[in-house]
């Protein structure tokens, strides 16, 4: 069995740290991070005036996936080992989406050993490694969308309006 672990943090993700500096995360639009974890992302948005709000089954079993102008996958898809339920979630998020998805995944090589199209690492967990360009080209072919890259390993797909 792969374990699943959630990493404490005491600011902002690297990837929403980005995404508030462009703008796609501000005041006056809403965020829902999808895996949430412990809710540490969450916290810190609130504490910056962000309505935010976060799901996660496994550690936050009693709370359910909500619609929001911003949807986050952050570090979420590079720790699903099953491909079909890796881009079921993907599109999922899309779908909650009403303005952006921000997806983020490690793209450096984490070690251990091989396990489907990823690896075990030594603590349980299952890692997909991606390079850079392979995880922004996975999400462009899953959701059929342009992406915009912030940052290695960080994309936005932002929804076009009707």
């Amino acid at each position: 069995m792969v374990e699943v672990r959630a990493i404490r943090r005491q600011r902002l993700s690297r990837p929403l740290q980005l995404a508030c500096a462009y703008g796609v995360v501000r005041r006056g639009r809403t965020y829902h991070d999808l895996g949430e974890g412990f809710g540490d992302d969450v916290r810190n948005l609130r504490r910056r005036g962000i309505s935010a709000t976060g799901s996660d089954p496994h550690y936050q079993p009693k709370s359910r996936p909500r619609r929001a102008d911003v949807v986050g996958l952050v570090y979420v898809l590079n720790t699903i080992a099953d491909p079909k339920t890796r881009s079921n979630l993907l599109r999922s998020a899309y779908r909650r989406a009403r303005r952006s998805l921000l997806v983020a995944a490690r793209t450096d090589k984490a070690p251990g050993n091989a396990y489907r199209d990823g690896v075990l690492t030594s603590s349980g967990t299952f890692q997909r490694n991606w390079s850079t360009e392979q995880f922004a080209r996975y999400v462009r072919r899953i959701l059929g969308q342009d992406v915009t890259q912030l940052a290695p390993g960080v994309v936005v797909v932002h929804k076009r309006a009707n």
